[in-house]
């Protein structure tokens, strides 16, 4: 019994030893790589290479080869600032690009100009160009004030008297011109004072039958319907002050208002 178990024993440990050597017996020897035609070969008289080789020559191809030539100016196309890889530049500004498409957009436009100092022009369009853009913000900036009344800059002192004036011109001569005027003088309003003086005046123009009243004429054409020469002169200097004071948004002290009040009596 011993001896059998010996016998498996030594079996067992023998069966590698077998399948390690079947193994190498199945390899295939390896030599290295080898080409499937040396270099300096020839088929035909034409000289033939290696298909992994880099210095092919004499390819016979289907397709026709035609010999192209390269412009003269090929060089000076990529002798700009842009295809300087020399060294590290700094980071370019936004007026700095805007300053290299402008030069490019002259050079397109003035091609055939020498502009010797181009860098004078850049800088004369690019502040036109500010110039334009800081007015149009101005313009939008006092448009803006104006629907505000103009209380931004000026407070309330000259804030813009609201006043129903369609109702004034369609009620001329319906309105107690002394009780209105009455009235702004104790307000200490004597703006709107003045512009009921003004519009009294030209009541009793209409009532005198020297003007021809109408809400849709101006000062000029009253003053062209009057004849008198001393009359005239009259209302011009009172159609002046009104103009200044009421239009013109300014306003005026009592002692200011007592001098003017004269010129519509």
């Amino acid at each position: 019994m011993k001896i059998k178990l010996l016998i498996f024993f030594l079996i067992f440990l023998s069966s590698p030893v077998f399948a390690q050597q079947e193994e190498e017996d199945n390899e295939i020897p390896f030599d290295g790589y080898t080409e499937v035609l040396p270099k300096n070969d020839s088929i035909g008289g034409v000289p033939v290479y290696s298909a992994d080789s880099l210095l092919q020559k004499g390819v016979i191809t289907d397709t026709p080869l035609k010999e192209r030539n390269l412009s003269t100016d090929i060089k000076d196309k990529y002798k700009g600032e842009d295809f300087d890889y020399s060294a590290n530049k700094p980071k370019t500004s936004f007026l700095e690009k805007l300053k290299k498409k402008l030069r490019r957009l002259l050079d397109r436009l003035f091609s055939d100009t020498d502009f010797n100092k181009i860098s004078k022009y850049e800088h004369n369009i690019i502040r036109l160009i500010g110039i334009i853009v800081l007015g149009i913000l101005l313009y939008f900036v006092i448009k803006y004030l104006m629907r505000k009344d103009g209380n931004w800059f000026f407070g309330k002192k000259n804030q813009k008297i609201n006043i129903p004036s369609n109702d004034i011109v369609e009620n001329i001569h319906e309105i107690n011109f002394r009780e209105m005027i009455s009235k702004a003088e104790n307000q200490q309003d004597y703006r709107l004072a003045i512009r009921y003086h003004f519009l009294r005046m030209l009541k009793t123009l209409t009532d005198k039958n020297l003007i021809d009243w109408n809400p849709e004429k101006t000062n000029r054409d009253y003053i062209s319907e009057i004849s008198a020469s001393e009359l005239k002169e009259q209302f011009k200097d009172a159609s002046r002050i009104f103009d200044y004071v009421w239009y013109g948004e300014f306003s005026i002290n009592e002692t200011e208002y007592k001098t003017y009040k004269d010129k519509f009596n």
